[in-house]
């Protein structure tokens, strides 16, 4: 035998099935409940948090894009110098013969560095030979930068320089060509404003945001340029987020945005704004773990609540189980010696509650039951003497059943054989109708009792009434009420035929309509007021008028539920069809 069938059979006191039912009770909603708002919980942290990364990230590239639009704004003061555009419009030669025009415009450029607080250096080479950086720094110039600019166009690259005591710093340089502005076909210079690249990764670095994890700032290339992951500078997009350059596109397809990814079996935010030249991107990546860990001592203390409500609940189970069920276990075990016929039997009763009454009212009825006794004994005398009774009541049908079984043997012997027959027919319908004092029968004996009812009627109006029965057979077994067919055959006969032309026909159509069992009993006599007929069904008329339909119908409606019973349908003067529903019920009597 198994564990678990051994299980089944022990037997377990109250106390301990509701101690453990009540356990049950206390920790299936406290846990579904939990579980539910943390899983709600985690999922609108995680859709705040991403909101709030996604304005951070957006407020650092704003503020990038501040700054390069801040540098673009003041360059044009050196597009449109008039002093520095005098130098660069003299050709080689009258640079030569006067000098001084290039130490002019290399002051106007330093002057103008002087009031620029995101500016390293400006570097500019003239077509007319003039070439020099603001602080004596050596610059690399990629002139494929500077093709298809025009008037006022830029661009943005990185790269790095070397500064006069041959430290290399990395740079965000702004290119733009400088055309004569009276002549813009006319290109004087190409200029580059260098921003040093710890200027623009203090915004990104900055601890005053809230976002977290790795930033990184990719060219149109999507190689990373500066980030907070010394590491990946130099490194593709691709070979870090470890996602191929198809998915890559296919995700970041917008200038800002953000979206969930997995990245080496963990679950990673990435938040994305390009910056206003187009190509360059600031991205953030950051983990999901990363994120959550500023709210883990909330999930902390939501686990102590749990378990701190858990150990509340459980000690007051504790303590119902002992003081009102340990009253009821005490009562059972005097309840137990009742059973043994000790009813001296006494329980102490404390306080006022139900379980105290419950007490005092035992203690009544153990004292009483010395004294009931000799009343029981009396009262077995009593039933026995009315089950006596009623089997004489059983006694006195078959009487009648012997009695009526002698008159058709004499009437054989007489050679009546119609009275035999009309004697036969009564008895039977009369063992029919008594059933054995059972209400419900068969639909076939229900049809055999009509039968018999038939035959009779036969004798009496010879040829003026024709009957037809049709009985689907698969309902002969189905259940009944008792006597429904012949009061209203009876009915049919009296006030249908009877008060017409006294000839007519009777039609009984039994069948099964989905899960209905239904008889429909139509004549072409009279025809009768459906109203009054609908009217004696809810209370009997005058001299017992309608007694017989009420009857039927009031005992299928007390077997089977309000909504079975009788409806009458008639035309006046066209003869009258009675329904009457019930359950479908197959099976036969149990």
């Amino acid at each position: 035998m198994s564990w678990l069938s051994k299980l089944k059979q022990k037997t377990y006191s109250l106390q301990v099935r509701f101690f453990a039912f009540s356990l049950l009770l206390a920790i299936i909603p406290i846990i579904t409940i939990i579980s539910v708002s943390y899983n709600q919980y985690r999922s609108a942290l995680k859709i705040r948090v991403s909101e709030t990364n996604f304005n951070t990230v957006k407020q650092k590239a704003d503020n990038i894009d501040f700054i390069l639009s801040d540098v673009k704004a003041s360059s044009l003061f050196l597009l449109q110098n008039s002093e520095l555009l005098r130098g660069l419009r003299q050709t080689a030669e009258e640079g030569a013969a006067d000098p001084g025009n290039r130490l002019k415009s290399e002051q106007v450029v330093r002057e103008f560095i002087y009031y620029q607080q995101y500016i390293y250096s400006i570097h500019l080479r003239a077509v007319n030979g003039i070439s020099f950086d603001s602080a004596f720094a050596d610059n690399i110039i990629d002139d494929r930068i500077y093709e298809g600019l025009e008037y006022t166009d830029y661009a943005l690259g990185f790269n790095t320089l070397t500064d006069y005591s041959k430290r290399e710093i990395n740079m965000f340089s702004i290119h733009t060509i400088m055309y004569d502005i009276r002549d813009f076909t006319t290109e004087l210079a190409k200029l580059k404003i260098n921003i040093p690249e710890e200027t623009i990764a203090k915004i990104y670095k900055d601890t005053s945001f809230v976002a977290k994890g790795d930033y990184y700032i990719i060219d149109p290339q999507n190689i990373i340029v500066s980030s907070t992951d010394a590491d990946s500078t130099g490194s593709s997009i691709f070979d870090v987020l470890k996602i191929s350059n198809d998915d890559y596109s296919n995700r970041v397809n917008s200038p800002e945005g953000s979206l969930d990814m997995m990245i080496e079996r963990e679950e990673w935010h990435v938040t994305w704004n390009e910056l206003m030249f187009p190509g360059w991107v600031l991205v953030n990546t950051v983990s999901f773990t990363d994120l959550y860990e500023d709210y883990a001592l909330i999930e902390t203390f939501t686990v102590i609540a749990v378990f701190f409500s858990l150990f509340i609940c459980i000690l007051f189970i504790v303590f119902f189980t002992v003081k009102v069920l340990g009253p009821l276990k005490r009562m059972r075990v005097a309840m137990a010696e009742i059973g043994e016929q000790n009813f001296k039997v006494h329980l102490d009763v404390e306080g006022k509650d139900e379980i105290s009454e419950l007490a005092g009212h035992f203690n009544i009825m153990s004292r009483r039951l010395d004294e009931m006794i000799n009343e029981v004994y009396t009262g077995k005398l009593k039933q026995r003497e009315a089950e006596l009774r009623a089997l004489q009541a059983q006694i006195n049908p078959h009487f009648l059943y012997n009695t009526l079984d002698t008159i058709y043997w004499m009437c054989r012997i007489d050679g009546s054989m119609e009275s035999a027959a009309l004697v036969q027919s009564l008895s039977r319908l009369f063992r029919l109708s008594l059933n054995s004092g059972n209400e419900i029968t068969t639909v076939g004996r229900e049809v055999e009792l009509l039968e018999n009812y038939i035959d009779i009627q036969k004798k009496r109006y010879e040829k003026a009434i024709d009957f037809e029965i049709n009985v689907d057979n698969s309902v002969l077994d189905c259940q009944t009420v008792k006597l429904v067919l012949q009061p209203l055959v009876e009915n049919a006969i009296i006030h249908g035929i009877e008060e017409g032309d006294g000839q007519g026909t009777i039609r009984v159509d039994i069948q099964r309509e989905d899960d209905k069992l239904v008889y429909r009993i139509a004549d072409d006599g009279a025809g009768v007021d459906v109203e009054e007929m609908n009217r004696l069904l809810k209370q009997v008329g005058t001299d017992n008028r309608g007694f017989g339909i009420s009857s039927v119908h009031e005992r299928i409606r007390l077997n089977f539920g309000d909504e079975y019973g009788i409806e009458f349908i008639s035309e006046n003067e066209e003869g009258t069809e009675v329904v009457v529903r019930q359950p479908y019920k197959p099976g036969g009597l149990v």
